[in-house]
């Protein structure tokens, strides 16, 4: 039945948006239906339309100017067969149906083709189709009271599920609270001219096909809803996609980078190396010395300026293939090929290596020969300098200040020395000074004897001469000493004595000293310490200065004298470490008064701070019990209690005031050190304890913390929809593990040990100037919702081949990729990448249209990019 007047409505709207849905995909192929049942009957329409939609070639050959009936059935079949390939049910609908003009199976065609390649691809949290796209709708207008969305039909025929839809997206474009649900003309013809002029979303109804109409054609209105689904639904994943391919783009931009240095330094490294194997020849046996020393010079030069630029270049070239490697296998790249080979490299530079090292060996090796003959020449000298060395060192060991002996011990070691000397040393060097005079008369002609090797060996003699007559007078000082060392003996085992008596009175009254334990006073009262106070004053403290001190001036520190000018270092300091210990005595007598001053006193202020401690315990409890009050009477929308709950945490909390509850914590905690300081450790004048206190402080804070951090995660949850619930609470779980202060917040360096925990890719001041982006209040801190901003941001791939290609799909919403979508899309420079190396979906023919031809393969592009 070919298309005419019919009784039902519903085939005229749908007849009009379907006509309309088609012709804004075959407006590509500049081709348009004008009626629908006339228009298909050829077939080449209906090719043209799955082409388009499905982004496939639907037949490689067809009858392109049909005019028989049998041309039309054999295109239209080609149409049939190509939707039953490609999964899509056509039930009841033959390819003579379309030819003969069936209005209803027409549209029944039409629709199948929308649901099939329009509606389907609809996806909300697992519910797919129809389903999806009003699961959609409930959620994107849940904030809308006056709108309810069920079905679609009569949900939409007031206009405001439309304007409420592009308002949720674009509330700046109208003004919703306006609007009238009696006003339905408007309202419709509002949503579909914005719709339209704003984002490009033809209108396929009209406003009387929907606008007072109590049950609009749902397909009609399914399908374009269906179109302000794609353009709102995937804002953010539109920005997902773009980021994902950017990311696959640059890294394969520095794995051709990689390539392109690699590729440049190797055969130049390579050529060098071969150089250098044949540069190194080993001198001939007959070289004279200064031309080996030359080579070696040369060489020590090359290995200081040139050798070292190649060495160097060697290394960048070893990192660059390890980074080539490694960027390949790390972004799904095969390993690349490397010419001139990396390892062929290495092979040769360690044969040059082992080149050189050979050749600087024979180098040295003939200069070592050369100088070992040198060197016989110069035995004569060796004992003239055996000798001059021993006469220094004579003079070192024996002078003034080594001949000043401190002990008699001292004197006779001395005394041994010196007799050393005179037997053994004396012949010893007698004979080596009368060899050197007879080599130097026997063996070494005027001509080869030096007037200075001359001056030297008369000077040896003189020296030596020298040396006997001091070391004479030597042998007498020492003597000497030894006598008055044996008589200062006497006097140094007369001090011992004499501090092993007073040891024993300054060890007595030392004990007493201890015994006046401030602690051991039964109640610790005033009166009781002041009696121990006077007590020891009257008897104790008396006793150091009689029975210690001037003992010590008198029997011991009198011998100071004798054993300095003994030069008598150990007995000295035996003396001086028994004055420390008479010092400490006293030292220890004046802070014993001191102390049993100050436990008089402390005793005065145990009291008064017992009672001030108390006064505060109450007016933290007092405290604490108004904040949790007003805690829990919080109430109102999210955004109302979050405000409420940061106005108690910072007023009632943590404010600067003293009646705060941190201020009186801050208060009580002086006291309480206070009093740990004086040894209190009980309170009769309260129940209350500092631990408790600070439970209380705690369980309030925390209390308000698990709130904050509760409305926080509710208000991340509504504002972040793009994030996984549990994406969410592995965000949340690492800002509570680094929230080490647990306040709620994140303080800079927080921040960033959690983003390298994350293993986000960001430097050190890349993470600095997020933070200070994140932080808008400038507190230093950020929130959990600020940190889940951020997470979500980062929580995007773009690291394998799916990625990719699923970021494609999202931005080919009509099914295709063309050059003015990449260059909307992308910045210039990624938009010329991308347009440079993606090939044609479809192979340029002659009779294409323009634009077919624009359009790109960005599945072959996508596997292209991860083949290396």
């Amino acid at each position: 039945m070919a298309g005419g007047n019919h009784n039902e409505g519903w085939v005229d709207v749908q007849k009009n948006t379907f006509t309309r849905w088609a012709n804004t995909h075959l407006s590509k192929k500049r081709m348009d239906i004008k009626d629908v049942y006339e228009d298909l009957k050829d077939g080449l329409r209906l090719i043209a339309l799955l082409q388009i939609v499905s982004r496939q070639q639907v037949a490689p050959k067809y009858n392109k100017n049909p005019k028989m009936r049998i041309q039309k059935l054999e295109n239209l079949n080609l149409a049939f067969n190509f939707m039953a390939r490609n999964g899509v049910t056509v039930t009841n609908i033959g390819s003579s149906d379309i030819v003969d003009g069936n209005s209803k199976l027409v549209l029944g065609l039409l629709w199948t083709i929308i649901k099939a390649y329009q509606v389907s691809d609809i996806a909300v949290d697992g519910v797919s189709g129809k389903d999806g796209l009003l699961l959609w709708c409930k959620r994107s207008l849940a904030d809308y009271p006056t709108v309810d969305v069920t079905n679609f039909t009569s949900s939409w025929t007031n206009g405001l599920a439309f304007c409420a839809l592009i308002h949720k997206h674009y509330p700046n474009l109208l003004d919703f609270e306006s609007l009238s649900p009696e006003n339905a003309e408007h309202n419709v013809s509002l949503a579909f001219t914005l719709a339209e002029t704003k984002f490009g979303i033809p209108q396929l109804l009209n406003v009387a096909d929907v606008a007072g109409n109590p049950k609009p054609d749902d397909k009609s209105i399914l399908t374009y809803v269906s179109l302000l689904f794609q353009e709102f639904a995937s804002d953010m994943q539109k920005k997902k996609a773009i980021t994902t391919i950017c990311k696959a783009v640059g890294m394969s931009q520095r794995i051709n980078e990689l390539k392109g240095h690699y590729e440049t330094s190797a055969p130049q490294l390579l050529e060098w190396y071969t150089a250098k194997m044949s540069a190194w020849t080993a001198p001939e046996a007959s070289a004279p010395l200064a031309t080996v020393q030359q080579a070696l010079t040369q060489f020590n030069e090359y290995k200081r300026t040139e050798r070292p630029t190649y060495e160097a270049a060697f290394v960048q070239l070893e990192g660059c293939a390890g980074r080539w490697i490694a960027a390949c296998k790390n972004n799904h790249r095969p390993e690349p090929t490397m010419s001139p080979s990396f390892d062929d490299i290495a092979a040769l530079r360690k044969t040059m290596q082992e080149n050189e090292v050979a050749y600087e060996t024979a180098l040295r090796a003939h200069v070592f020969h050369c100088q070992q003959n040198d060197a016989i020449m110069n035995t004569v000298l060796s004992d003239l300098v055996k000798l001059e060395t021993w006469l220094d060192k004579v003079a070192a060991e024996f002078n003034d200040e080594t001949l000043a002996v401190h002990s008699s011990v001292q004197a006779e070691e001395m005394d041994e020395s010196l007799r050393f000397f005179e037997d053994v040393e004396i012949p010893r060097y007698r004979h080596v000074l009368e060899k050197v005079q007879a080599a130097a008369e026997a063996h070494l002609s005027e001509a080869l004897t030096s007037a200075s090797t001359t001056d030297r060996i008369a000077a040896a003699e003189t020296r030596f001469n020298a040396t006997l007559e001091s070391m004479a007078a030597n042998k007498e000082t020492v003597g000497s000493a030894l006598v008055f060392q044996r008589e200062v003996d006497a006097v140094a085992k007369e001090m011992r004595a004499s501090m092993k008596t007073l040891k024993n009175h300054l060890e007595e009254v030392d004990e007493l000293i201890d015994d006046q334990n401030i602690h051991a006073v039964g109640d610790g009262t005033e009166d009781a310490l002041a009696a121990m106070k006077a007590d020891f004053e009257a008897n104790i403290f008396p006793r150091v200065d009689a029975d210690v001190v001037t003992k010590f001036e008198a029997d011991i520190a009198s011998k100071r004298e004798i054993l300095t000018q003994a030069n008598r270092e150990t007995d000295l300091a035996t003396l001086d470490s028994f004055q420390k210990k008479v010092h400490a005595l006293v030292a220890k007598r004046d802070a014993k008064q001191a102390e049993l001053s100050q436990a008089v006193e402390n005793a005065q202020k145990r009291v008064t701070l017992s009672l001030s401690f108390a006064a505060l315990a109450t007016q933290v409890v007092d405290k604490a019990a108004h904040t949790t009050s007003q805690i829990n009477a919080t109430e109102g929308s999210l955004a109302d209690q979050l405000a409420n709950l940061q106005r108690i945490d910072g007023e009632e909390m943590h404010a600067s005031s003293p009646e705060t509850l941190m201020g009186l914590m801050e208060q009580l905690e002086a006291v309480s050190d206070q009093l740990e300081a004086l040894r209190v450790f009980s309170n009769p004048h309260t129940s209350e304890t500092i631990q408790s206190c600070r439970a209380l402080f705690t369980g309030v804070q925390s209390g308000l913390m698990e709130r904050l951090h509760a409305l926080e995660k509710e208000i991340a949850m509504d504002r972040l929809g793009h994030i996984t619930p549990a994406q969410l609470q592995e965000v949340e779980e690492v800002f509570n593990h680094f929230d080490v202060d647990k306040d709620g917040q994140l303080a800079r360096d927080e921040f960033i040990t959690a983003c390298k925990a994350l293993g986000y890719d960001m430097t050190e001041d890349e993470c600095h100037n997020m933070f200070d982006e994140l932080d808008t209040d400038k507190s230093e801190d950020i929130s959990l919702h600020e940190f889940s901003t951020f997470c979500a941001e980062q929580l995007q791939s773009g690291t394998t081949q799916s990625d990719v290609l699923a970021a494609f799909e999202m931005l080919a919403k009509d099914k295709t990729i063309s050059r003015e979508k990449l260059t909307t899309h992308f910045e210039p420079a990624i938009a010329e990448y991308l347009i440079e190396h993606m090939p044609h979906l479809f192979e340029k023919q002659e009779d294409e249209d323009v634009e077919a031809r624009e359009v790109l393969d960005y599945n072959s592009f996508s596997a292209d990019l991860f083949q290396g």
